[in-house]
């Protein structure tokens, strides 16, 4: 066989397909691209006449791929660039583009690469919106990313966004266009003026009703998450596992009557605040009380032990009494004092929180806030009328097959009632890593978060030697714009399944769970509790249905109490409650902060400090070679391999002392 050098395919219809020449291979931030098969698929678009792709360096040192096309008309090369996207993996599609009237040739009529001009890169100006699609979209992008000024083609996850904020974005979408985007249409159309072009041809404004206030009855329908957590609290008497406490140290003058006056109005504002929960006909629901009074608690202690200041304050809330809230504040001294406050999860979330925060700000300086027009139990009264078909089938379909069990390599035997006994290990991302996971998120296409998901699907693979895995993963679940000012429970909690096989790549991993995370966050609405009903036959009490892993990352904004003249500090506790084996959460900051909560009665504190080491070999090797099969990827870090070796030197040193001896 003589080999041509020439790189081809077959078809779908058993064609052979020319891509261009073998040596057009190039190697680009550890991806290897086919130049040829980029030429070939922009050659595939209308009006585009001649092309040309070649790599070369643009900006500094590092070679980047260029586009020359040659067309009749003027190309837009933002949707040129927009179209290859949906045909092409995001690291082939060319960085940089432009359009001739023509490819310079030799003499023979080849192509001339170097007679190729230099394409010009200028820096990107403000372009303003030219159209109300546009000028709602840049509004929207500035809203959620908190910029003064966007342009039409400033790409959305390269100003500051990622996939909890592109939610908040389809709900500011369709709060003024009237259109529900899917998710994944913003990955595909990052820019104002791509996604402008997307809102136009869509039809699809079935969920674009405002939530209505419900009519006045004597209790109204809880949410699914409520229901949830209402049993569960019922389940085992006098538990704290749902509680939301925090402590927070103020160094200021905190005036302890105007702490109880912001409370109290905060209670009056939210009718969540004054709900409480009763079970009618077997099922939970929602009372709202006309009044609830607060109470601020008081005391001084000069020398507080924080993990026991909380344990004393922690105590079990009873769902039929509001406010299930509480507030103490501890007096250290002069200028210097501890505010402790805890709800139950079934009236708050994460957001919540934040909220309370912000709104707690306003009112203890006088400020005026906006009124409410909706609550909560509107919100529940809306969701009991939705249609949630099309959501139940997608989930249905990622358990078409039954799920798997987890089966980890636990220190201990799983007992038979669970403690909820927490502790928790943590270490910090170096900043090398978390340029790498924002380097390797442009390239793919992809977020942080499916990126540190997928590492953490590779580690449980690596301990459990399943190649199929489900981990369950908290979603803000406000996904209707009146939401975003209502305080109430919203979290929903997603079954993500995936496949780590041993012969896969890690990318291609990634790519798996990029389409079935756009997905989820599509389909979050539909209850857990539902799916769980309708698929696990029977339950075991000493595990979490479906999953006993939970993935978080932390990247919703925080919001502090902001008090003129208070400096606060947000104080963490080291008791904690668990919930599941394990809990990886991950915080977003300068770098990232991995905090791996584990169940005390199923490991050690050093087993699990292990594990999280290996995750962080797993980050460093899939960012440096995304490449790499997941069967090859290594775990064992350098102070392992050290102590290996230094083992199986004493090892060998012995054996061959005892042989000499013997022989």
């Amino acid at each position: 066989m003589y080999r041509t050098g020439d790189l081809a395919k077959w078809s779908a219809e058993g064609n052979v397909e020319y891509l261009g020449r073998i040596d057009e291979q190039v190697k680009i931030r550890g991806y290897r691209i086919e130049l040829g098969e980029i030429e070939s698929t922009l050659g595939q678009i209308d009006g585009i006449s001649d092309v040309a792709v070649i790599a070369k360096a643009v900006v500094g040192d590092e070679l980047s791929i260029c586009a020359y096309l040659v067309s009749d008309d003027a190309i837009d090369i933002e949707t040129i660039k927009a179209t290859l996207g949906q045909k092409l993996p995001s690291y082939m599609v060319p960085t940089f583009m432009t359009q001739l009237e023509q490819l310079p040739v030799t003499a023979n009529g080849k192509l001339n690469k170097k007679a190729l001009p230099d394409i010009k890169v200028e820096t990107k100006a403000y372009v303003a919106p030219t159209t109300p699609e546009e000028a709602s979209i840049t509004q929207a992008f500035e809203t959620v990313l908190h910029l003064e000024q966007v342009s039409v083609y400033d790409d959305f996850f390269e100003i500051g966004g990622h996939s909890l904020k592109a939610i908040s974005v389809v709900n500011e979408i369709e709060s003024h266009l009237g259109v529900r985007l899917p998710l994944k249409a913003i990955f595909e159309n990052p820019t104002a003026a791509q996604l402008a072009k997307v809102v136009l041809n869509s039809s699809d404004n079935a969920h674009t009703q405002a939530i209505a206030p419900a009519e006045q009855k004597a209790h109204y329908y809880a949410s699914s998450p409520q229901k949830r957590l209402y049993v569960l609290n019922e389940m085992v008497s006098g538990q704290t596992a749902y509680n939301m406490p925090s402590i927070l140290e103020i160094h200021g003058n905190v005036d302890v009557e105007r702490v109880q006056e912001v409370f109290q109005a905060l209670i009056d504002r939210h009718e969540s605040l004054r709900t409480h929960f009763e079970a009618i006909d077997g099922e939970p629901v929602q009372i709202i009380n006309e009044q609830a009074e607060i109470t601020v608690d008081y005391e001084e202690n000069a020398n507080p032990d924080y993990d026991a200041l909380l344990e004393d304050f922690v105590k079990p809330f009873d769902l039929a009494q509001a406010p299930l809230l509480r507030v103490k504040i501890v007096k250290q001294a002069e200028q210097h004092y501890i505010l402790l406050f805890d709800m139950h999860h079934i009236i708050s979330d994460g957001f919540s929180i934040n909220l309370i925060m912000k709104e707690f700000s306003a009112l203890y300086q006088n400020q005026a806030l906006a009124p409410l027009t909706v609550q909560y139990k509107d919100y529940s009264e809306w969701m009991h009328n939705r249609d949630m078909s099309a959501q139940r089938a997608f989930w249905l379909a990622q358990f078409e097959e039954e799920a798997p069990v987890l089966d980890l390599p636990y220190d201990r035997a799983r007992p038979n009632k669970q403690s909820f006994v927490g502790g928790t290990v943590s270490v910090d991302v170096p900043a090398k890593i978390t340029q790498d996971i924002h380097h390797l998120a442009q390239e793919t296409g992809s977020t942080d978060y499916m990126i540190l998901l997928s590492s953490f699907m590779v580690l449980l693979h690596k301990y459990s030697r399943q190649e199929d895995i489900v981990i369950g993963s908290p979603i803000s679940g406000r996904t209707h714009k009146d939401t975003e000012s209502m305080l109430g429970m919203f979290v929903n909690t997603l079954a993500m399944r995936g496949y780590p096989t041993r012969q896969k790549t890690f990318n291609q991993l990634l790519a798996e769970l990029k389409e079935t995370s756009l997905q989820a966050f599509d389909n979050q609405e539909y209850p857990l509790e539902e799916l769980v009903d309708e698929i696990v036959e029977k339950r075991d009490l000493t595990r979490n249905p479906l999953f006993d892993v939970l993935f978080t990352l932390q990247n919703n904004d925080k919001q502090s109490i902001d008090i003129e003249d208070w400096n606060i500090e947000t104080k963490e506790a080291t008791n904690t409650n668990a919930k599941f084996d394990l809990n990886m959460t991950i915080e977003e900051g300068d770098t990232y902060k991995v905090l791996l909560e584990y169940g005390q009665e199923l490991f050690d504190a050093e087993t699990v400090q292990r594990m999280l080491g290996h995750y962080m070999e797993i980050l460093k090797n899939v960012t440096q070679n995304p490449q790499l099969n997941i069967g090859e990827i290594e775990i064992i870090t350098a102070a392992e391999q050290t102590e290996i070796f230094e083992v199986f030197k004493v090892a060998a040193e012995t054996m061959f002392m005892l042989y000499c001896y013997f022989f």
